[in-house]
């Protein structure tokens, strides 16, 4: 099944009400509510389908600001594309270890990485994982 067809897919369009519920109906970006909405992921996971993210993934955009998105630009694009695979080996190195021997301090610790990178502080995710 291809990228398309799973948004297709019930339990994409499910999950994507219950994010523009969760949003109020209104762009998070510019709180428009009169123009096309869409659900935004802001990153992808391996072997995640889309409807299987937390909501912490997901935003409701309208069109225009989807489209204005600046991990549009190619620049934007490959720090988003490095930032992403530190983040998988972070959180693939984590999972082990928490699969192994699991604590709550290394799953808060997880979360923490996975927080400080989507908001593009690489630095402070640095210093969470020394």
């Amino acid at each position: 099944m291809n990228y398309a067809d799973k948004l297709k897919d019930p339990r994409w369009q499910r999950r994507r009400l219950e994010i523009f519920t969760r949003d109020g109906w209104l762009c998070r970006k510019c709180k428009n509510g009169a123009d096309p909405l869409v659900v935004h992921h802001l990153c992808y996971f391996p072997r995640t389908e889309p409807w299987e993210y937390e909501g912490k993934y997901l935003l409701t955009l309208c069109e225009p600001c989807h489209e204005k998105n600046d991990f549009k630009t190619l620049g934007s694009l490959m720090d988003q594309i490095m930032l992403n695979a530190f983040l998988l080996s972070r959180r693939v190195a984590l999972e082990e270890l928490l699969e192994n021997d699991y604590s709550p301090e290394k799953s808060v610790e997880l979360d923490c990485i996975i927080f400080l990178l989507e908001r593009g502080d690489a630095n402070g995710a640095h210093r969470s994982i020394l």
